[in-house]
């Protein structure tokens, strides 16, 4: 079961940092092309920001997921009992 621990916060990040990624990758695709047609190196770079802004904005999520997989005692961490593992 250990394998498993820590998917459900596994899931609850993909859904809004895909759905940030594609709102942003979208915006700043017809930003930095203002309506003509979209070249490759116009949307490596939308592309790029975009992974970056969903990934700084979903970052908590991913820190909570690695702290919960490396408790020993499988439980759900809450605000007042925090996951605290020894980290080396």
């Amino acid at each position: 079961m250990a394998f498993y621990r820590g998917n459900g916060t596994n899931v609850i990040k993909i859904a809004p940092e895909t759905a940030v990624k594609f709102w942003a990758f979208e915006n700043l695709r017809t930003i930095i092309t203002q309506g003509s047609e979209t070249t490759v190196l116009e949307r490596f770079i939308a592309g790029a920001l975009a992974g970056s802004l969903a990934q700084s904005l979903i970052y908590p999520l991913e820190i909570t997921k690695t702290r919960y997989r490396a408790c020993l005692e499988p439980r759900i961490p809450s605000d007042h009992q925090p996951c605290y593992c020894p980290e080396g």
